[in-house]
C-alpha cells in the first residue's frame, strides 16, 4: 500500500513501512487545531516533539502543510486537500480497532455533551430514564457551553456531541434536528404588562428585560434587539437561561425564551407567558457531532437514542 504525495511536482508513492503511522495523529490535530501546543496537548506529547513530526510530514508530503502569520499557522492548499482523507482514514482505522459488538446492557462508556443550561434541563430528563434502562453503565458529563464554545470543543475533541442552535456548519460534522421551538416573553404572574396578549414590538421595547447572552453567543431575539439601539431597555445580561426565568420573579423584568423550556419551569404557576406579536424565526434545535465517529457504534446508538427521545417530546 503506498501513499501518494507530491515531491517537487512528481507524484511518488511512499511506503507505509517506511513511515511512523502515528505521525497521522499527529497531523490530524494539527490541522484540526492549526496550533502546534494544541496539537501537543492533543495527542499527549509534547511541543518539540510534535514540531518534529511537523518537520517530518513536510518531507513526507513535499509541502509546508501549515503556514505561519500574522493570524496563526493556516493550512495550505494541500493540507485542505488532505484532511479529509487522513480523517477518513484514522476513522476507520478506529473501526477496525475497535469492538464494533457494542452491548448498550454491559457497555461502560462515557459521553460528553456541549449544551446551554436550557438544552439540558429540556432534554436529560427525557433520554435519562431511557439511557438507564438500555444502558445502566453508560455514564454522561455536560459541559456548559453555548454554540460557538461547543462548536470549537467539538473540533477539539474536547466533547462528543452538541445539542443547541447552530449555524450550518463545515462537512466535518453531522448534525441531527431535535425539536423547533417559538420565543415566548415570560416575566413574574403579578407582571401586568404582558397579561393582555401578543407583544407588539414597541410595546415589548419598552418594558424593561433581561437579554441572554455568553461571551460572543446570543439569542435571537438579541439581533432583533440590536436593531433597535438603545431604546431596547435592557437592564440585566446573564448567560444562563434558567437563572434569567428565576430572575423575572417578584420583578417587572421579562426574558425571552424557547416555549419548551416553559413547561420545564418550577413552579410553573409563578409566571405569565406572552407570545410574542412581532415575527420572529422559529428557534431549530440540533445535535451535531464530528463524522470521524460516524462508524463508531456506541457513538450512533447514543445519537439514536437521543433523536428517538427528542422525537417523543
Amino acid at each position: 500500500m503506498a501513499i501518494d504525495c507530491v515531491n517537487n511536482g512528481w507524484s511518488v508513492g511512499v511506503n507505509l513501512a517506511s513511515i511512523d503511522l502515528n505521525l497521522m495523529t499527529v497531523l490530524d490535530a494539527l490541522l484540526q487545531e492549526q496550533h502546534v501546543s494544541r496539537a501537543a496537548a492533543r495527542v499527549g506529547r509534547s511541543q518539540p516533539a510534535v514540531s518534529s513530526a511537523l518537520g517530518r510530514l513536510r518531507e513526507i508530503f513535499g509541502d509546508p502543510l501549515l503556514v505561519r502569520t500574522q493570524q496563526g499557522m493556516i493550512p495550505t492548499a494541500r493540507a485542505k486537500e488532505i484532511r479529509p482523507l487522513v480523517e477518513a482514514a484514522l476513522e476507520q482505522l478506529r473501526a477496525a480497532l475497535n469492538d464494533q459488538q457494542f452491548d448498550p446492557l454491559t457497555s461502560t462508556r462515557h459521553f460528553v455533551i456541549a449544551q446551554a443550561d436550557v438544552s439540558a434541563a429540556h432534554f436529560l430528563p427525557r433520554i435519562l430514564p431511557e439511557l438507564r434502562r438500555q444502558a445502566p453503565h453508560v455514564t454522561i458529563s455536560v459541559v456548559e457551553a453555548w454554540s460557538n464554545e461547543a462548536v470549537e470543543a467539538l473540533q477539539r475533541g474536547q466533547v462528543d456531541f452538541a445539542i443547541g442552535v447552530f449555524a450550518p456548519q463545515q462537512e466535518e460534522f453531522g448534525s441531527k434536528p431535535l425539536v423547533q421551538m417559538k420565543e415566548v416573553c415570560i416575566g413574574d404572574a403579578a407582571n401586568a404588562a404582558i397579561n393582555n396578549g401578543p407583544l407588539s414590538f414597541e410595546a415589548f421595547l419598552r418594558i424593561p428585560k433581561i437579554i441572554l447572552e455568553r461571551r460572543d453567543s446570543g439569542t435571537v431575539i438579541n439581533s432583533v434587539l440590536s436593531t433597535a439601539g438603545h431604546g431596547s431597555n435592557v437592564v440585566l445580561r446573564l448567560p444562563q437561561f434558567l437563572g434569567a426565568a428565576r430572575a423575572v420573579l417578584g420583578t417587572d423584568l421579562v426574558v425571552v425564551i424557547p416555549d419548551a423550556m416553559v413547561e420545564d419551569l418550577p413552579d410553573r404557576d409563578l409566571y405569565s407567558v406572552a407570545s410574542l406579536g412581532f415575527q420572529m424565526p422559529e428557534v431549530q434545535v440540533s445535535l451535531i457531532w464530528n463524522r470521524r465517529y460516524n462508524v463508531d457504534a456506541a457513538h450512533s446508538w447514543f445519537r439514536e437514542l437521543t433523536c428517538r427521545c427528542a422525537v417523543a417530546i
